[in-house]
């Protein structure tokens, strides 16, 4: 939202600045034009003036000199008397002077302006630039340290416009700002809804507030949440339910297989049941893992501090008890971890049990704090899994080998994947660099 005010501010900021150049330009112009024209009309004035002069004195040529110096040291511009045959001027030039009209013409980007004495000789102002008699006359240049008494008057100007420019711009800026504010709140209160639902908090809302545009999104992401959880928590009871159901029926036939094993059957028969004895053994346990996935968000808020190095040590001795032709190599700080209890076992329990029906002789699980999140890892020695099969490992149901002879019910990364995202976290897998796979978990960090 900080980024939208930015680009709002700066649009602003721009069109306004643009726009004060602009009327800047255009002013300068304008005033330029005006002071131009009032400069020839004084020009005139005081060629006229000089001309009126030269009559009086009639043809005294000290006189004259007289009267051409102080015209020139009181309008600071050089005033000669020349004949008219060596002046510079075309012969439509030289026909209006003898007409009695005033003559301005360009040399070398410099002015030069011309008219006729009563003696029949050309009074000459200049040459001169334009811009520097304009300052003169308007006095902003004084003799000396060439700064006038009130300043430079263009810059006087930009001064002001941009002194207003920085005012509106802090007027905007705190409009704007105070506009968006509210939004900003708003649209960050449903940004953290929606980070919260997309977590794995499904009872997530974005409160609606006033406000036709973001009330209007915020009923929207309601109404879809709503749907979502109701579909979610349709799923969870089904799936809770059949589990629970299947489990009477698994019952009697546990029941039965009991009754058949006491009976006498001959060799043949006694195989068939222990076939059909693994058989049940396995559905039973898919039973079990399809309640415990279905009860995963029953506890989700119950999080408290775990000692990470402790709970390793006991997943040493299961280990153990699994297959003993396995070691297994514990490396890790002293770690507290916020997560829940029972979710967070579960979890390394199900990553030490892939280990195990997997590795050859050597499991390793290390633990080490990584910025402000712990990260334990689960490694063996097995074959490890290819890389485009490691994100489907974690996806319910799904066996790398479907033919294999293990026990697993595929449901297995799937619970972790679901815990760690319920205690914010991430798990990944990884192949090692001397053959096998490592599965990492990253669980926040508790300081102590």
């Amino acid at each position: 939202m900080r980024r939208q005010f930015i680009r709002i501010y700066a649009g602003i900021a721009i069109v306004l600045l643009l726009s004060v150049f602009g009327l800047l330009a255009m002013s300068k112009q304008w005033v330029a034009s005006v002071r131009q024209a009032d400069f020839e009309d004084k020009t005139q004035a005081l060629i006229a003036m000089v001309r009126e002069e030269l009559e009086v004195v009639d043809v005294d040529p000290v006189a004259q000199l007289l009267v051409l110096n102080m015209f020139s040291l009181t309008h600071r511009m050089p005033i000669t008397l020349e004949p008219l045959f060596v002046l510079p001027l075309s012969s439509a030039e030289k026909g209006r002077l003898k007409a009695g009209e005033v003559v301005t013409i360009s040399i070398e980007e410099r002015l030069q302006t011309y008219q006729m004495a009563p003696n029949g000789d050309v009074i000459v102002l200049g040459p001169y630039l334009l811009e520097e008699m304009i300052r003169w006359q308007d006095n902003l240049i004084e003799e000396g340290d060439g700064e006038g008494d009130g300043g430079n008057f263009f810059f006087q100007i930009d001064v002001l416009f941009f002194g207003i420019l920085v005012a509106i711009l802090l007027g905007i800026g705190v409009a704007i700002y105070f506009l968006i504010h509210p939004f900003e709140r708003r649209i960050y209160a449903l940004s953290d809804a929606a980070e919260r639902f997309g977590r794995g908090d499904l009872s997530s809302r974005s409160p609606v507030g006033k406000g036709q545009a973001v009330a209007d999104l915020a009923r929207s992401f309601n109404g879809m949440a709503d749907r979502i959880e109701g579909m979610v928590d349709g799923q969870r009871e089904l799936l809770r339910v059949v589990s629970h159901e299947l489990r009477t029926p698994l019952a009697r036939i546990f029941f039965l297989l009991n009754q058949l094993k006491s009976d006498r059957v001959s060799g043949g028969e006694q195989t068939d049941i222990q076939r059909i004895e693994r058989s049940v053994y396995e559905l039973n346990d898919l039973v079990e893992e399809l309640m415990d996935f279905a009860r995963l968000d029953r506890d989700i808020s119950h999080r408290t501090e775990i000692d990470v190095y402790a709970q390793m040590r006991e997943l040493r001795e299961m280990v153990a008890e699994l297959r003993r032709d396995i070691s297994v190599d514990i490396d890790s700080e002293h770690l507290m971890v916020w997560a829940n209890e029972t979710h967070f076992k579960r979890a390394l329990t199900n990553l030490v049990t892939n280990a195990v029906r997997h590795a050859r002789h050597h499991i390793w699980i290390k633990g080490k704090k990584v910025d402000e999140m712990v990260h334990i890892s689960v490694e063996d020695d097995g074959c490890g899994i290819p890389e485009h099969l490691r994100e489907k490992v974690f996806e319910p149901f799904y066996r790398i080998d479907e033919n294999s002879n293990s026990n697993s019910t595929g449901l297995g990364l799937a619970i972790v994947k679901r815990i760690v995202m319920q205690n914010e976290g991430q798990v990944w897998v990884e192949n090692r660099t001397q053959g096998g796979a490592r599965f990492t978990l990253m669980f926040p960090f508790v300081k102590k």
